[in-house]
């Protein structure tokens, strides 16, 4: 890691590009009830909820593929088991 904390440049830059563009989006009114640090935030508040909600699903994704192919081997040992004994 760098000085810069935990993201890295290409991040950094996808991040400014994420909070420039939804500061334009917003109404001038909207502008005045929140500053831009404050939506900087809410921006990487959301980017660490997705990145641990993708992780999550990935860990849940491996532990299903890890029970679909045990079955799949039970399943195959079940028939090879009872192909040897007829």
């Amino acid at each position: 890691m760098s000085n810069r904390g935990p993201y890295d440049p290409a991040t950094l830059v996808f991040l400014r590009t994420v909070l420039e563009e939804a500061w334009d989006a917003l109404a001038p009114r909207h502008k005045e009830q929140i500053s831009k640090s404050h939506l900087a935030e809410c921006v990487l508040r959301t980017r660490t909820a997705n990145v641990m909600l993708f992780g999550l699903a990935m860990r849940f994704l491996l532990v299903f593929a890890v029970f679909v192919t045990n079955v799949i081997i039970a399943i195959v040992a079940w028939y090879v088991v009872g192909a040897l004994l007829r």
